[in-house]
């Protein structure tokens, strides 16, 4: 299993992993729900609770519809770094190009708590 960042240091540039089963194809519902894995870059501007990323190559490599909730990792994948939670496309698309998510660092205390209270740490 993958560990939760602590460490919520985002640096313009660094690279992450986005897994999820959104759309493959926008608008298109059956090209959801096959786990696929993308590969992005941090980009500006830097956030002390969000983490913007961006598609490398412009090839459409981001979240989409369905993808929301799923983890972004860092580039070893050993862990989660952040939670999908937006997407933004080129032009008129919806997905592709910006992929936005609620850093996990920031969010610990809260999640520590929770796991307490459930009996899990």
């Amino acid at each position: 299993p993958a560990a939760l960042d602590s460490a919520g240091a985002i640096l313009v540039g660094s690279s992450y992993t986005l897994a999820g089963f959104g759309l493959s194809r926008e608008g298109e519902g059956a090209s959801g729900g096959i786990l696929r894995i993308g590969a992005l870059e941090a980009r500006a501007p830097v956030s002390k609770i969000l983490l913007w990323a961006k598609d490398l190559g412009n090839s459409g490599t981001g979240a989409c519809t369905g993808d929301s909730g799923g983890p972004i990792f860092n580039a070893s994948g050993t862990q989660v770094v952040a939670i999908t939670a937006w997407a933004d496309g080129a032009g008129k698309a919806l997905c592709g190009s910006l992929t936005q998510g609620t850093l996990i660092a920031p969010q610990r205390d809260w999640i520590n708590q929770i796991l307490t209270r459930w009996g899990v740490q």
